[in-house]
């Protein structure tokens, strides 16, 4: 009489997925924008303020011809002061030109994928358009302040510029996306550009009568309330996709 021997199937280890739902994989970056201490503070301290700014600056100049008392008192001074520095302001505003712009976020945004840190990508991506595009089609038409025939509320310059320095400013802060990634040396020119970017741009076009000393501090304005903001959606919406802690 032959006796035959069952054998215990072998149980594989690995657990096979449900059917119809892959391994799950990681679609946004670990690394949240805004460092925690900034995110719980952010609309409190930074983007409720600087919309307070907006509005009353847009409420005061808005269809107005001509300086306001602040630009009276203020840009003759910066005029007096770094007016023999024309020719290099003529140079420094071009970053403000909205094709320099795009070119600086997409550099940003490259570097960003470098490091494989895709959410500061994203916000290098569409912050500054945004900010910039806000700017020109939708705030200068509605404020309808002007100097030599074009509108000049908010400076698409400065905002233009302001928003790249804002971004380079939130991913070098510690323990943001890119301050642990680069060299110490790295960083400290990444600072040197948002400084230019920012500071330079809005005093250069300031200095070369392109713009009032109020036009500016709208679109620095502009530049951080949409750059905050952006940066406090996408991690919102990357914590809202972040996997539930495994139970078992």
């Amino acid at each position: 009489m032959t006796i035959w021997s069952r054998r215990p199937a072998r149980v594989s280890r690995h657990p096979h997925p449900r059917s119809g739902v892959s391994p799950s994989i990681p679609l946004v970056s670990p690394i949240p924008l805004l460092p925690p201490l900034l995110r719980q503070r952010l609309w409190a301290l930074i983007v409720l303020p600087w919309l307070l700014v907006l509005g009353v600056l847009s409420w005061e100049l808005a269809g107005r011809r001509g300086p306001s008392y602040v630009d009276a008192v203020v840009d003759p001074r910066l005029v007096h002061r770094f007016g023999r520095q024309w020719h290099l302001f003529e140079i420094v505003i071009q970053l403000g030109n909205p094709g320099n712009v795009a070119l600086a976020s997409v550099a940003l945004a490259g570097l960003c994928m470098v490091f494989r840190v895709h959410r500061a990508a994203l916000l290098s991506l569409s912050g500054p358009v945004s900010a910039a595009a806000l700017t020109q089609w939708v705030l200068k038409p509605l404020i309808d302040r002007r100097l030599g025939g074009g509108f000049a509320f908010p400076s698409g310059h400065a905002t233009g510029a302001c928003a790249v320095a804002a971004v380079l400013v939130l991913l070098l802060l510690p323990g943001a996306a890119l301050r642990r990634r680069l060299p110490g040396f790295v960083r400290i020119l990444l600072w040197y550009v948002a400084a230019v970017f920012s500071a330079g741009v809005g005093l250069g076009v300031v200095v070369l009568r392109y713009h009032y000393a109020t036009d500016v501090v709208g679109g620095v304005a502009v530049a951080v309330v949409v750059i905050g903001v952006l940066a406090w959606a996408l991690d919102r919406h990357a914590d809202q996709y972040r996997p539930a802690p495994d139970d078992r």
